[in-house]
């Protein structure tokens, strides 16, 4: 029967071979990751360097704020394209300009709204100015009872964000409080409440904002917006091909992992029982 040490050198021996194969396996692996992986070590290694002499001078803590900020940044930068890519799919869904939805998006952020209430409440608005084109639905009567026209001089109908400017105005207007509530819930259904808010602004207040908002950059153009969007598509892309890879690295190292675990367990566990026969 071999003693505790053959079986250990067997083992060692088997772990060996299957270890060659796992190296096999990443040898498949395409020459650009690898590189990538080289070019990490760099990195890895350059980072270390820098952290021991900001460590040695009595700067370590300036190295970990800027670690935060970096973090904060790029949480930052892809919260950003997060919202200029939902106003982007905002504005192809209701027909309104990038520059429209972001500056009234800051006045209803100043009344309390935010981005995608106002632009629920605004789609459901259009959608409602659309039937009552159609000369039916819960908006046009409200629309006559305000002495709002939708149709222009020429008889051709007006753009619906004029006409949403025209009935946010007159309804901040509305003397009476339920009433307007009720215009309110007419034109946005159950934002009407908040629609309020913004229409008790006023007219001058509301373009006093949304010239601040541009004035700050908060304003964005459809051209903006777009390469928000295909950004994201892009990033989107990126993660995509970095599960793949993770699927096939690790799919194709399964079949020599498995064989080296299951080689190695047995054996350990053969070295345990030979262990104690000898005993006895």
């Amino acid at each position: 029967m071999a003693n505790r040490y053959e079986i250990i050198l067997e083992a060692e021996d088997k772990a060996t071979k299957n270890l060659r194969k796992i190296e096999r396996e990443l040898g498949k692996v395409d020459s650009t990751s690898r590189k990538a992986a080289k070019a990490l070590s760099n990195i890895g290694k350059g980072v270390g360097g820098a952290g021991l002499k900001v460590a040695t001078s009595g700067m370590k803590g300036l190295a970990v704020a800027t670690a935060a900020a970096s973090a904060a940044f790029v949480t930052f930068g892809v919260k950003s394209l997060n919202a200029l890519d939902d106003l982007e799919k905002a504005s192809k869904k209701l027909g309104i300009s990038t520059k429209f939805l972001s500056s009234y998006g800051a006045v209803a952020s100043r009344a309390g709204i935010d981005q995608a209430t106002f632009t629920t409440g605004l789609q459901r608005f259009t959608r409602r100015l659309g039937e009552a084109q159609m000369g039916v639905g819960e908006l046009l009567k409200p629309l006559e009872r305000m002495g709002i026209n939708m149709r222009d001089s020429s008889g051709n109908f007006r753009e619906g964000t004029d006409v949403f400017e025209e009935f946010i105005d007159k309804l901040g207007k509305t003397a009476n409080a339920q009433e307007a509530l009720a215009l309110a819930t007419k034109g946005f259904d159950t934002e009407g409440v908040q629609f309020i808010n913004i229409a008790k602004m006023g007219a001058d207040e509301i373009d006093r904002l949304r010239k601040n908002a541009l004035e700050a950059g908060i304003v964005v153009d459809q051209e903006l917006a777009q390469a928000a969007a295909d950004a994201k598509d892009s990033l989107n892309d990126l993660t995509d091909v970095g599960k793949g890879f993770g699927l096939q690295f690790f799919g194709n190292l399964a079949g020599p992992l498995e064989e080296f675990t299951n080689n190695l367990k047995n054996k350990i566990m053969q070295a345990v029982k030979d262990s104690g026969g000898m005993k006895q």
